[in-house]
């Protein structure tokens, strides 16, 4: 197995990278929060006159919110993490060995 030379840069690097994925996906989640009550609304308002070819059951509707608060908690608990990780790598170096 090789050797990384420093491998303190190279968690911080992959940490980093792994952040931005997180906000990334955080700020998708919250646009889809913010308009998803919406079409929602709009879509059992309108679901009389609708020509799908599959509705979506009422308890579906339900887990797609609930599904992006579960999903708001776990990107939370992955950046505390992240945070954590970074505070310990800078306190305690990481051996080669």
């Amino acid at each position: 197995m090789p050797i990384i030379e420093n491998p303190e840069n190279t968690w911080l690097k992959f940490i980093h990278d792994l952040k931005t994925s997180l906000v990334t996906t955080s700020a998708g989640i919250n646009s889809v929060k913010k308009y998803l009550p919406t079409l929602i609304e709009a879509y059992k308002a309108s679901k009389p006159n609708l020509r799908i070819s599959q509705e979506i059951p009422e308890r579906h509707l339900a887990i797609l919110t609930k599904l992006l608060e579960n999903s708001e908690k776990e990107i939370n608990n992955l950046n505390l993490l992240a945070d954590v990780t970074v505070a310990h790598l800078k306190n305690k170096p990481i051996s080669n060995s």
